[in-house]
């Protein structure tokens, strides 16, 4: 994606207001309006053409402005004892021009100075990152893959961790049936049907993620959407492949070619839920697939105790996450069902152990002191708290005190906590 500095290539870029306009450079006629939108701590360049044009084809004429001029030859100069200094004749050919590769190349220094990835959610995924939750049938994939699109629109947190880039999300329910139905009026229930503020589009149909001509029909309408999704989720992958061998690597390639695709051309997350091997050892089909994922989150359901587990399987660009587990649990009259977060002890470490204590003590001595203030005076993760925190409220042993803003302050009122049991 270009940089504010790389735009500084078009002739009459200036700044107009907050943001800043040009000619667009893809079809040199609309007006190019461009504006920093910052989401939680991180910064991200917005560009749009007044006619249309695609993100991905003014990436690409903003990359044909700053592309360096070619490397003339130099002159040949010959020397003769018995005649002075003389230029060559020019060769009748031209020089070669720069590779066109050449522009690609980064220096060590240039690698080192690339920005590091940007957080979508809080030591979870990252931006424009390729997903992967897998599981058996029914353990509970689309119920996390549902939970996760859904708190991008809202914004705030997920399960904990502080969501850094919301933004719209397109769900291709590949099923069709009306259980989706069912389970989007289960979120709403469970969390009291909050107004989102970003779109939530569901395709309910399958898109052929092999074929490219289906994929090109599927780009345009993420490019019509008003606003362009941050995330996609494609559920299931083999209700999307109908009638290809998933083991195939052609298959899978041209898969992973698409999806790059849509990362690339529209700046999104693309989520993959996918099903387990007969062995249950890993998920099915090529491992095109696998080696290709940023993020795989395995999900699984203990069949006595109807646990639900959420555990990472790869992490590229960061450390892998803690297991999350979850019960289904009743949310309203009408029977609907939706995630619970808890802690499960049995999977606990004495580490985990121990961070509780710290935890418990710290609200014991502190009482009014909210999550931020834990954070702060230990050493402990943001997500690892609140998840012990929530644990803590739920089992009635922590209270929640709202403290008002004095007059003039912005921000809503502070949740300090104090020990109750």
């Amino acid at each position: 994606m270009p940089t504010l500095d790389d735009f500084h290539a078009i002739e009459d870029f200036r700044q107009e207001g907050l943001g800043f306009t040009a000619t667009c450079p893809a079809c040199t006629s609309g007006k190019l309006s461009l504006q920093i939108a910052v989401w939680g701590k991180q910064q991200k360049l917005e560009y749009a053409c007044a006619t249309g044009c695609r993100p991905g084809t003014i990436d690409v004429a903003i990359a044909r402005l700053n592309r360096p001029e070619p490397v003339k030859a130099e002159p040949t100069i010959t020397t003769s004892p018995a005649a002075p200094a003389q230029v060559a004749p020019r060769p009748e050919a031209p020089a070669p021009g720069v590779p066109k590769l050449y522009a690609k190349l980064l220096s060590f220094a240039q690698l080192r100075a690339l920005p590091p990835p940007i957080e979508q959610i809080e030591e979870l995924i990252f931006e424009k990152s390729f997903i992967e939750i897998c599981g058996a049938p029914n353990a509970g994939k689309s119920f996390i893959a549902l939970d996760m699109a859904k708190a991008l629109t809202i914004g705030g947190d997920w399960r904990g961790r502080e969501i850094l880039l919301p933004g719209p999300c397109l769900y291709v329910n590949a099923d069709g049936g009306p259980g989706f139905s069912k389970r989007a009026n289960a979120w709403a229930a469970a969390h009291n049907d909050p107004d989102a503020t970003f779109e939530f589009w569901t395709l309910p149909n399958p898109v052929m993620l092999h074929d490219i001509n289906e994929m090109l029909e599927f780009k345009a309408l993420l490019a019509y959407l008003p606003d362009q999704p941050v995330m996609v989720v494609f559920d299931t992958y083999s209700q999307c492949i109908a009638g290809m061998n998933e083991n195939l690597q052609e298959c899978a390639s041209l898969v992973v070619d698409q999806i790059n695709d849509i990362r690339a051309k529209i700046g999104c997350t693309v989520v993959l839920v996918h099903h387990l091997n007969a062995t249950g050892q890993r998920d099915r089909g090529s491992t095109v697939i696998t080696g290709a994922c940023d993020t795989i989150i395995r999900v699984d359901q203990d069949e006595s105790t109807r646990i639900i587990t959420a555990s990472c399987k790869k992490q590229r660009d960061a450390e892998w996450f803690k297991p999350m587990t979850f019960r289904l649990e009743p949310v309203d009259a009408e029977g609907h069902v939706w995630l619970e977060q808890f802690q499960d002890e049995t999977q606990q470490t004495p580490q985990d152990r121990a961070q509780t204590e710290q935890i418990i003590n710290y609200i014991k001595r502190n009482p009014g002191h909210t999550t931020d203030d834990i954070f702060r005076n230990t050493q402990i993760k943001g997500p690892e708290i609140k998840l012990v925190v929530s644990q803590l409220l739920l089992d009635g042993q922590v209270e929640e005190l709202f403290t008002p803003r004095e007059p003039g302050q912005r921000g809503a009122a502070s949740k300090g906590l104090r020990w109750a049991a």
